[in-house]
């Protein structure tokens, strides 16, 4: 048959009280209701007061707003996961997705993670891209850095060195507070921990010493001979 439309007609029982009445199908549509945006939808925060221009999906809200810090003039923010942003109160423009993922964030500028505990310790660094399974999880508040990898392989020590660039397993693992480095490659700069404005390409790459600076390493298994050096 036709399909139905909002002009047909079906009876009910008026009240429960045994008495047949005619409605039409545009009265049971309005009555069965459903949010007609993403917005109305009890478990999404969208475009809210201090959380302007943003979106916030909590996969473990079942069915409530998610949660947040004390929000203060918050925008331009993407989260969509388990505890993503839960302490968020006046970080702008973040991008976060995956469970836990810049769970400790408050007030972080500009950081983009995904996958799970990727950046979830992060709380004041901006700008840092972090992308895999526990990516940058042990870091706070530095900034500027980019890891690639899996369960924090990338700058797993960090605690306060900024604009680093890691891809690779193990990759940087030793590197505190070595800021303006580059490490491509398995184990690449693996022995640096000070060092700053230091390139290393290729499996094993290293820097002549933990303080090494301004090296450029591009190859397989070696190390330089010191500052200033290319190889």
């Amino acid at each position: 048959g036709a399909a139905v439309v909002d002009a047909d007609l079906f009876i009910i029982d008026d009240g429960a009280g045994g008495t047949n009445r005619k409605v039409t199908a545009s009265r049971l549509k309005t009555y069965a209701g459903g949010a007609a945006t993403i917005g109305a939808l009890t478990d999404v925060t969208m475009d809210a007061t201090n959380f302007v221009d943003s979106i916030l999906i909590q996969t473990n809200s079942d069915g409530s707003a998610g949660t947040t810090g004390t929000l203060s003039s918050a925008s331009n923010n993407v989260g969509i996961g388990k505890d993503v942003f839960k302490t968020l109160t006046s970080g702008n423009e973040n991008a976060v997705i995956g469970t836990a993922c810049g769970a400790a964030l408050t007030s972080g500028v500009g950081n983009v993670f995904m996958g799970l505990s990727a950046g979830g310790a992060v709380t004041t660094g901006s700008y840092n891209v972090y992308i895999g399974r526990g990516a940058g999880d042990g870091h706070d508040a530095e900034s500027d850095n980019i890891g690639i990898g899996k369960d924090g392989v990338c700058l797993p020590a960090l605690t306060s060195g900024d604009w680093n660039v890691c891809y690779g397993s193990n990759a940087g693992e030793s590197v505190t507070t070595g800021g303006n480095n580059v490490f491509l490659g398995g184990n690449a700069g693996n022995s640096i921990t000070t060092g700053s404005r230091n390139i290393m390409i290729g499996y094993n790459v290293n820097a002549s010493g933990n303080s090494g600076e301004y090296q450029i390493g591009i190859g397989d298994s070696f190390n330089l001979d010191g500052d200033n050096d290319f190889s």
